[in-house]
């Protein structure tokens, strides 16, 4: 199996591919799996965000939109937040779909970065939720859909979390945390099972029947752990250009070596780097600044 990068601004055609035939009824799973809620990390130049999904080969295509957004909240309480410090990072539907592909692999991992930690002491809020378009229930052939769904804890609102970042913090360290196999909770891992996948009676849409009272799984990303981080790691180094050193210890850009390629502003476009871990997919976004 390949493991896939994407830069943001690349899109693929996937339209000659064989589609895979789904396999019904399965969990469809998703993690904000770094930061950790209230922990604190030292700054960094560039600080991941890092998110998992399960399942997704078992009900693809299956149209999910992303919001995840980043706030400083040491700028809001001030009333005037920079717009480095209100970070959207979601992905909408058509591009999630076309970031997976029609044939995904059972865990896919979305790591943007940020570099509003850079140098700084603060409070950091995490807004985040999937929102499902369409939900049918399977009772009758004439379904629209309704309002559809959100992983919000109340259906609408978004799930959340905080994190700080201080001189002294701990290194902000995603191997170490996938490997601990933190527990999920309500404002991290919120979990479907997929039955049946139909369409409305009207445009057709696509409209998923599933129940939400699911337990999580944990410990999907344990064995892949070392080789996430790496890539985690790889990425932010490539957007900083920085050749050497640990990105949890880098708080500026590197200048680049005399005749070298590395760019000053670390933002190196339209790249796609390709490696083999089994049944793994990570797409590396970056927000630029």
């Amino acid at each position: 199996m390949l493991l896939r990068f994407f830069s943001f601004l690349i899109t693929f055609s996937f339209a000659a591919l064989a589609q895979a035939e789904r396999r019904l009824p399965a969990n469809v799973q998703a993690d904000l799996l770094f930061p950790r809620h209230n922990e604190t990390y030292v700054p960094t130049q560039r600080f991941p965000i890092v998110m998992g999904f399960q399942n997704l080969d078992a009900v693809s295509p299956f149209e999910i939109r992303l919001r995840l957004d980043v706030y400083s909240l040491s700028a809001w309480k001030d009333g005037d937040p920079a717009l480095w410090q209100d970070v959207p990072l979601g992905i909408s539907d058509d591009v999630f779909l076309d970031k997976v592909g029609p044939n995904p692999p059972k865990q896919f991992l979305y790591y943007p970065t940020i570099n509003m930690t850079n140098g700084t002491t603060d409070t950091f809020e995490i807004r985040w939720g999937i929102t499902i378009k369409k939900r049918c229930f399977g009772n009758s052939s004439m379904e629209d859909g309704g309002d559809g769904w959100s992983s919000g804890i109340d259906n609408y609102s978004v799930r959340h979390i905080v994190f700080n970042t201080a001189p002294g913090g701990q290194s902000p360290d995603v191997a170490a945390t996938l490997d601990a196999c933190p527990e999920g909770g309500e404002n991290t891992t919120p979990a479907i099972r997929v039955t049946d996948i139909r369409k409305t009676s009207f445009g057709r849409y696509q409209c998923p029947v599933f129940e939400t009272d699911v337990q999580p799984a944990r410990c999907a990303y344990r064995d892949v752990a070392q080789e996430v981080a790496a890539n985690v790691s790889a990425d932010i180094k490539k957007r900083i250009g920085c050749d050497e050193g640990t990105w949890q210890n880098i708080t500026a850009p590197c200048v680049p070596k005399e005749g070298g390629t590395a760019s000053l502003a670390g933002l190196q476009m339209g790249l796609v780097s390709w490696a083999t871990v089994s049944g793994l997919a990570l797409v590396a976004f970056y927000h630029i600044i």
